[in-house]
């Protein structure tokens, strides 16, 4: 069974707990995705609908989605089979760094505003870079035009943020949204299509 579910569990023995319980696929997931496809896309609302936003509140309603995103990335890096070894490395990096971007955001929210666009900027790039790797792995081919999408508008944010770092926190805040918003729809259209699989693979045609 660590052979089929595993993959190569076998030569590493320190990954036999991990490997023996990738026995789910990304479909079967298809409700985790969608809710962190609606939270990332309900944050980018509330904070163009927040009334004088501050970075303060900036850094914290980011903080908060870094945490989640990372969160989500760790776990389907690590109990979803539907990765392969490569695919699997950069998802589960891509959320570690997540994570400790989002605890230093929550930690020490009242930063300059220079500092947390570069962070942003450099965060976007990597996930961006990490996306458009991943659409081009063989692990999951149906999710390629998603990854692509997510990747280009990930890293067209992320340059974006690192070339002009003294921006207004007004402009931040715009490029935020856009970000947070055009991420979260493509999360919950990707979403969508895994709960199609999930069911055909329930249900296939006779």
């Amino acid at each position: 069974m660590s052979e089929h579910t595993g993959g190569r569990g076998h030569d590493d023995p320190g990954l036999e707990f991990v490997a023996a319980t990738r026995t789910t696929t990304l479909a079967e997931h298809w409700g985790l995705v969608m809710a962190y496809g609606v939270l990332t896309f309900a944050i980018g609302a509330v904070l163009a609908a927040w009334p004088g936003e501050t970075l303060k509140v900036l850094a914290i309603l980011l903080a908060i989605q870094l945490i989640l995103m990372g969160s989500v990335q760790m776990f389907l890096a690590l109990g979803s089979a539907s990765y392969e070894r490569n695919r699997r490395w950069v998802v589960g990096l891509t959320g570690v760094l997540a994570v400790v971007i989002g605890v230093l955001c929550l930690t020490d929210p009242v930063q300059t505003l220079k500092v947390i666009g570069i962070l942003i900027g450099i965060f976007w790039i990597v996930v961006g870079l990490g996306d458009l790797v991943g659409a081009f792995l063989p692990s999951t081919p149906g999710s390629r035009i998603w990854d692509i999408v997510k990747g280009v508008v990930s890293i067209g944010a992320g340059i974006f943020l690192v070339a002009n770092p003294k921006v207004s926190l007004g402009f931040l805040v715009i490029v935020t949204c856009v970000w947070l918003l055009g991420y979260g729809f493509v999360i919950i259209v990707g979403a969508l299509r895994l709960r199609t699989e999930h069911i055909h693979s329930l249900h296939p045609a006779s």
